[in-house]
């Protein structure tokens, strides 16, 4: 059976409410974790665990966690660019897309949401 993952990033404050209402794929930038296989290379990088000590959540597999607190977002930020330099290549590109992400949420003034 096939698990949906995604984290995604409302575009604008009204569309946080569309999570629970009427939701509209175009009010989101979202990245949708197709299979396990990239589910498990993130997690067993320990990119959830950094961004879990940083943003003080918890996400894990069967959790939604939000982080909107703007001083957090640009910690993760951080410290996604210098955890990219250890990354192997198979995880880079998820890493960059999840980095990318934060730095969509900060702009925008919205959040990171994880649904896992």
């Amino acid at each position: 059976m096939q698990r949906y993952r995604w984290i995604s990033v409302p575009k604008t404050q009204e569309a946080v409410y569309a999570f629970y209402e009427d939701n509209s794929e175009d009010q989101f930038i979202e990245i949708r974790l197709n299979t396990e296989k990239e589910f498990d290379l993130l997690y067993e990088s320990g990119i959830f665990l950094l961004i879990n000590k940083i943003a003080s959540c918890m996400i894990d597999d069967y959790e939604e966690e939000e982080i909107t607190d703007p001083v957090k977002i640009k910690f993760v930020i951080k410290a996604l660019i210098n955890e990219e330099k250890n990354c192997s290549q198979e995880v880079l590109p998820l890493v960059v897309s999840i980095r990318k992400l934060f730095k969509e949420a900060l702009h925008r003034g919205t959040g990171v949401y994880f649904f896992f």
